[in-house]
């Protein structure tokens, strides 16, 4: 039986995957951002994360061997600051484990819940359902651990349906920062001419864009944002070279950004889950070379076993 977590990797993750990277341009635009920040002063907060934490790859090196899963979210957030949170876009959790996922985590921890696909995949997301109200009121629950929610929208979703999105925006409560994932190749024809429109529109709502960065599809790592915050959801190949050089193509923009930035989530994925921490080990230190104001420290396997010992 599998867990949503281990569906989300064999089934979601296929999106824009590619087994030969030889000819892909890995480039990516400068940033576009259409709304002025809320502070000027402050560079810009940054949040580091993956998909889930129900990682029992991780037991034994960056999780206590021993550890029960149930505490396995305690270590994840003395990991990260942040979280891809793929379950909701499920099933909507109830009261009662909104609560006990928010006493695992500090105040400064920020859960991104993916709206559920019986919204997103409607065909027509305009109208109000009973599963929308649920959700909101289910993230309402987080509270101060409440990032940016983000809708994945599918692929046959295009330009033509831009109306019901607004729609659907236009209806969400204030209170609850949004992100949108557009992945139907028209949004980017045209030097991005459906995308830009509807960004407009977005800030009006302070709804941002979601940005992916996946080696098959690179038409969805543009670099438009309607509202002062990144999210970047960067999907690696098995720490092949470019993993690496989009890392620093990133790093570049984000100092490019400055004070234009007043949050910006960075979402690591790798088809191999061991391969993250490396991953993130990398931005980190590139990252505070390049002068870019965070809190992390490099990601050690503390709980790897000495194996000398254990011979004596």
């Amino acid at each position: 039986m599998f867990t949503l977590d281990a569906y989300y990797k064999i089934v979601c993750m296929k999106f824009g995957k590619l087994s030969n990277l030889k000819e892909v341009d890995f480039s990516i635009p400068a940033l576009k951002i259409l709304q002025s920040p809320t502070q000027n002063s402050e560079p810009p907060h940054i949040y580091i994360g993956t998909t889930g934490w129900s990682n029992k790859e991780w037991a034994g090196t960056y999780y206590p061997q021993n550890a029960k899963t149930s505490e396995y979210l305690h270590h994840y957030g003395n990991m990260f600051n942040t979280i891809e949170l793929n379950t909701t876009h499920y099933h909507i959790p109830d009261m009662a484990k909104v609560e006990v996922w928010c006493s695992k985590v500090d105040s400064s921890f920020r859960f991104c819940p993916k709206v559920p696909q019986d919204i997103s995949h409607r065909s027509n997301i305009a109208s109000e359902t009973s599963q929308s109200h649920s959700f909101y009121k289910a993230i309402k629950g987080m509270e101060a651990n409440l990032g940016p929610s983000f809708m994945q929208l599918p692929e046959y979703f295009d330009p033509s349906q831009a109306e019901k999105l607004l729609k659907f925006v236009s209806r969400k409560p204030t209170h609850i920062p949004l992100a949108i994932e557009l992945r139907h190749p028209k949004w980017f024809e045209n030097d991005h001419e459906h995308l830009a429109s509807l960004a407009i529109q977005l800030k009006e709502h302070n709804t941002s864009l979601v940005i992916t960065d996946v080696a098959g599809r690179r038409d969805v790592a543009h670099g438009i944002l309607p509202t002062p915050m990144l999210i970047l959801r960067l999907v690696g190949n098995n720490l092949d070279t470019s993993d690496f050089d989009r890392i620093d193509a990133w790093i570049e923009r984000i100092v490019e950004a400055g004070n234009q930035l007043n949050e910006v989530y960075l979402f690591f994925h790798q088809p191999d889950i061991q391969h993250i921490p490396e991953m993130i080990n990398y931005f980190i230190e590139r990252s505070t070379k390049a002068g870019i104001s965070h809190h992390f420290e490099h990601l050690e396997a503390k709980y790897i076993q000495n194996t000398q010992l254990r011979l004596f």
